[in-house]
């Protein structure tokens, strides 16, 4: 997943009032919200952590289907049975 400038500056202020004109660039940003607006450097260090993040979102939602279908399976139920449930 690609994060930007908009991806950045939610993760420092979460539903921050702003509007973003023409290239998801830091200098295109309308700011409205009362909150301060994050500098640029804080903006762009946010950013660089966010596919770390995501990755570990990903692998923990995956951890826990794996965990739900081993659970179902020691209860008695098939693989088959415990994926027509919807865990995969």
């Amino acid at each position: 997943m690609n994060f930007d400038v908009l991806h950045g500056i939610d993760k420092l202020v979460p539903g921050a009032k702003l509007m973003i004109r023409g290239e998801q660039i830091y200098e295109n940003v309308e700011w409205f919200d009362e909150r301060p607006m994050p500098t640029k450097e804080e903006v762009e260090a946010a950013i660089a952590q966010l596919p770390a993040e995501w990755e570990a979102k990903v692998q923990a939602q995956a951890d826990a289907k794996q965990s739900a279908l081993n659970k179902l399976m020691a209860l008695g139920l098939t693989e088959e049975e415990a994926l027509a449930l919807g865990v995969k």
